[in-house]
């Protein structure tokens, strides 16, 4: 019986599409150019596997370039050398407050949280259990600074981070049990957001991850592209393609394995079967053109007017404040939506502008003051679908 899912050939291009995903941790010989940072992640670590003890520390460096990889294959080999030592490494992400950061540890050691409001009887718990059955527990809070996000006293991460020190010295005074921190944060201003107590107790030792660079990343898709691609089916000049247009950007190495396998995909798409620079040009092009898409996906509905008019001015001389708010206003009349006021599109102009929308620059006009000039750099093809996009969402016909 035939299905709609029978393939009439195998693909040219594709031997395995797994090694181009992004979030699939690599083993240790698979991981590339990280060599100095696991070996300043070891230099931390080695003293729990001879002395039991260690210093909490941060890693630190932007997105995509290898944090988490690295430290999940670097807390793989301490569990394997720590032995019968009775190891246990804890990785949590997506934190929002502290009962989150307990419920999480919760899970992994089988303790009893049900969102208790006495929080000190829980820390008093989680202490005792360290203790009793002797472990060497390593927390890995990453995206750590989004504990630091909200400034309440029930989310703030100062409250997270200094009950858990005090069960870390509670431990480091007895003769069994011991505790230690490790944040993972894309912000190297995280400890800046520590109270003075926390600071001092946490200590200020950091590993840091720069970009990788387009000789890094080429190496890093040559690894995958071996992988994932049948023989001759990549040439070096396409992969060197995808490593530079990264680089120029921000050395992201998710960004640059997501670009080749989308080149790869156009190549398929076309009965290719071999990628080259052509298929890296589009394909940069449409990603970029789906990252601007979601990123107006989630603007407000006051900044999809906003932008919406800048987009209808594209074209003229230049594009100050008071057009794009004469061209707001009108948008808004036409839908029966209450304007802002322009100081509050002032403030609209410069969120677009950091999301990377549009441009916007401050210009001085003398005795007129100053005016913010904006352009927007898509080709008419994105424009059009930007704007799009916008009418569905606003009803604007």
């Amino acid at each position: 019986m035939t299905t709609v899912f029978d393939l009439e050939e195998e693909s040219t291009i594709f031997q395995d599409k797994k090694p181009l995903d992004p979030e699939i941790k690599p083993s240790r010989e698979e991981l590339v150019c990280r060599e100095e940072q696991i070996d300043q992640l070891v230099g931390h670590l080695e003293d729990l596997v001879r002395y039991g003890t260690a210093k909490n520390f941060l890693i630190t460096g932007d997105t995509g370039v290898g944090k988490t990889a690295t430290t999940k294959i670097v807390l793989d080999d301490l569990e394997e050398a720590m032995g019968d030592k009775n190891f246990q490494s804890i990785y949590m992400t997506d934190l929002k407050n502290e009962r989150d950061v307990l419920r999480k540890i919760s899970r992994k050691m089988n303790l009893d949280y049900y969102g208790r409001s006495d929080l000190e009887e829980y820390y008093d718990r989680l202490e005792k259990k360290i203790y009793e059955e002797d472990i060497k527990l390593a927390l890995v809070l990453d995206e750590v600074n989004r504990l630091f996000e909200k400034k309440t006293s029930k989310n703030h991460g100062n409250s997270v981070f200094k009950r858990l020190l005090e069960v870390r010295s509670s431990l480091n005074s007895k003769d069994k049990g011991y505790l230690m921190l490790i944040g993972i944060t894309n912000r190297i201003d995280t400890t800046d957001y520590f109270s003075p107590r926390v600071e001092s107790r946490f200590g200020k030792e950091t590993v840091h991850f720069p970009s990788y660079d387009a000789v890094q990343l080429k190496q890093i898709l040559r690894e995958r592209a071996h992988n994932a691609f049948r023989p001759g089916a990549i040439n070096d000049g396409a992969i060197s393609k995808a490593a530079s247009l990264v680089a120029k950007k921000d050395g992201d190495a998710r960004k640059a394995i997501v670009l080749l396998k989308k080149a790869a995909e156009i190549a398929e798409r076309k009965d290719h079967d071999r990628i080259q620079h052509k298929q890296v040009d589009k394909a940069e092009d449409q990603l970029e053109r789906r990252r601007v898409l979601d990123a107006v996906d989630e603007c407000s509905k006051n900044s999809k007017y906003l932008l919406y008019s800048i987009l209808e001015l594209k074209g003229r001389k230049e594009i100050t404040t008071g057009s794009a708010y004469s061209k707001y206003e009108y948008f808004c009349s036409k839908s029966d939506v209450e304007p802002l006021s322009q100081r509050r599109i002032r403030d609209l102009i410069d969120k677009l502008d950091m999301m990377g929308l549009i441009t916007a620059k401050i210009e001085s006009r003398g005795n007129k003051g100053r005016t913010r000039l904006m352009k927007v750099s898509y080709d008419d093809e994105t424009v059009r679908e930007i704007k799009d996009e916008l009418e569905k969402s606003l009803a604007l016909n």
